[in-house]
């Protein structure tokens, strides 16, 4: 240990200034879902920093101004209709709470439907319609126009998709079976007897 000509160990002493300052939270993001009717939506409470995490949130549906829809920062739903919702958080910011929106937007689905599966005869041609004033058409075998003819027996199934890209489906079975064949054999000519006719035995 080094001492000094007094015998005096010497100290060091280093002083630094150090400044803490309070940084604002990070402003919640508005946002927008598109959605199709049926379709699960998970929203979160969004900020510009996606590390950040709100330790106060409350999720207010504006259909229901006065009531808190849920108090997550994460929530699920399949909403039935579009929803508006007011993001709030409540944390202890210098700016106070901070408001964010969602908007969920559910765009309908469009119906197709061939009713009950179909019994024909051989010869007969069935012709499937897809509906009208869809965007587009996707049958099983790739065909892309609303209208189908059908001869042979099988499965048959399209995909229509509306203006707001959302599909739907629906399938049949048709069956086609053989004409029977009924022979009564030549004409006849018979003077007031009785013969019996038969027509077969299907």
């Amino acid at each position: 240990v080094m001492r000094d000509a007094h015998g005096i160990r010497p100290a060091y002493y280093y002083i630094d200034d150090v400044s803490v300052e309070k940084v604002p939270c990070p402003a919640l993001s508005d946002s927008e879902l598109i959605l199709c009717l049926g379709e699960q939506a998970t929203l979160i409470a969004k900020t510009e920093y996606s590390s950040f995490q709100y330790p106060s949130i409350q999720w207010i549906d504006m259909a229901n101004p006065g009531e808190v829809f849920s108090t997550n920062k994460e929530i699920t739903l399949i909403p039935d209709y579009s929803m508006s919702f007011k993001v709030i958080n409540y944390d202890d910011c210098d700016t106070g709470p901070l408001e964010g929106s969602v908007k969920v937007v559910v765009n309908p689905v469009p119906s197709v439907s061939f009713g009950t599966d179909l019994i024909l005869c051989d010869g007969d041609v069935k012709i499937l319609d897809g509906g009208e004033g869809f965007a587009g058409y996707q049958w099983q075998d790739g065909t892309t126009s609303r209208y189908y003819p059908v001869d042979s027996t099988g499965e048959y199934s399209v995909v229509i998709i509306n203006e707001f890209n959302c599909d739907a489906t629906d399938t049949i079975s048709i069956q086609f079976n053989e004409i029977p064949l009924v022979d009564l054999g030549s004409d006849l000519v018979i003077c007031n007897d009785f013969y019996p006719v038969s027509a077969g035995n299907h």
